[in-house]
């Protein structure tokens, strides 16, 4: 049985008509904070300071997220509670300057973590239910369906497009409690038979069953994370908890949906923690892998899959598909500027085991939408988008990972 390692970004999702990282951002950033002491635009003058400190560089809302979590450590830091866990190392040499309106402002900022969440988990919830209904979307459900590869999925995104494609015929490790809630079993990913399905950085569909009280006290932690039957019933347990902290004092906020820039310190909760493992795991037993709509941004992961050549060598089958709209070009029309963040293309060099690996493609293939190839056999790269490469390549595709 040919079992295929996948990892899937949020590029995957642009040819189902989700919203882009901008428009999101665009939307949290236009989102009022409504709290007791009145309406206050938080989120838009967080990102103002963020985008004139990382000018010309674009922000997102894993930034604002971060700032919001950050604000909050340091709220609590200069408030000087008796509780150590509150006071990080790094307070004692920071005096609140712009940050100052947040020193007594703890509910502007639980609001503004709501609303970044609640904002992005609409979006998401409103392109899952689309793609429901529309038969436009189908080469997208076959692909994952009707191929005879049995794959190992790992999935950044929070919609439910892949296990409604695979026609809930997979394994998450959740098993139904009997009552409204699925809670997750490390167990049945041990040696599934069928494809496995991990939402590593949350699901919309993810949240906390109410009135369980102390019955899993001595299995579970406080934050770990069970499966609700739909997205309304699990949205309205995300908030009203206690927040998580890490070992130096700083908030992380672990919960449905994983965002913000310290991912990794968010992870170590079931069923993410686990699902981190599968992954490695699946990498370490799988020689063929499939990378959709993933910028290579998440370093952690790419310092894993760069694993990859030291595990499988020349056997490995690596896919790469990701959309590339820009046109840039060397002097000698070769492609630059992809991937877009120098660890990106440190990962690329090694799955190309070259140096340079995009030279020698040039202009005249790009427009003719030709994949990138290794010179060593074992690494193809289709820049076109998921669709394109799946509706002019989905047997080449397969064939390649089998092989």
């Amino acid at each position: 049985m040919d079992r295929i390692s996948v990892l899937i970004g949020a590029g995957a999702t642009f040819d189902l008509d989700a919203p882009t990282t901008d428009k999101l951002t665009e939307k949290v950033c236009k989102k009022r904070q409504h709290h007791y002491k009145g309406k206050s635009a938080i989120l838009k003058s967080i990102s103002n300071q963020l985008k004139e400190y990382y000018h010309p560089h674009k922000i997102n809302f894993e930034h604002l997220i971060h700032a919001v979590e950050m604000l909050d450590t340091y709220r609590h830091g200069w408030n000087n509670p008796g509780n150590i866990k509150y006071k990080p190392p790094i307070i004692p040499f920071i005096k609140p300057r712009f940050t100052r309106y947040f020193k007594d402002n703890g509910i502007g900022l639980l609001v503004a973590k709501q609303d970044i969440i609640y904002t992005i988990a609409d979006e998401v919830n409103r392109y899952d239910l689309k793609f429901r209904k529309h038969k436009k979307y189908d080469w997208y459900k076959d692909f994952w369906k009707k191929s005879d590869l049995t794959w190992d999925i790992t999935t950044l995104n929070y919609d439910t497009t892949v296990e409604y494609s695979l026609d809930n015929v997979y394994e998450d490790g959740f098993e139904d409690s009997g009552d409204n809630y699925f809670r997750f079993n490390p167990l049945k990913l041990e040696n599934p038979k069928k494809s496995t399905l991990a939402h590593l950085h949350g699901c919309i569909n993810f949240g906390y069953p109410r009135n369980i009280r102390n019955k899993y006290a001595y299995e579970d932690t406080h934050e770990d994370i069970y499966k609700l039957k739909n997205y309304k019933d699990a949205r309205q347990t995300w908030f009203g908890r206690s927040t998580n902290r890490t070992q130096a004092s700083e908030e992380t906020i672990i919960g449905p949906i994983i965002t913000g820039l310290r991912k990794v310190e968010k992870l170590n909760t079931y069923p993410y923690i686990h699902y981190l493992y599968n992954f490695q795991k699946s990498l370490f037993k799988n020689k063929g892998l499939l990378i959709v709509g993933y910028g290579l941004g998440d370093l952690y992961l790419n310092q894993l899959m760069e694993r990859v050549n030291r595990i499988h060598g020349e056997n490995k089958r690596i896919v790469i598909i990701t959309y590339y709209g820009k046109d840039y070009w060397t002097d000698d029309h070769r492609i630059i500027d992809f991937p877009e963040t120098n660890d990106g293309y440190i990962f690329l060099a090694k799955a190309f085991v070259k140096e340079s690996p995009l030279k020698g493609y040039k202009r005249e293939n790009f427009i003719n939408k030709e994949p990138i190839r290794s010179e060593n056999g074992n690494v193809l790269v289709f820049l076109h988008g998921f669709k394109e490469a799946v509706q002019n390549h989905q047997d080449e595709i397969v064939g390649f990972l089998k092989s």
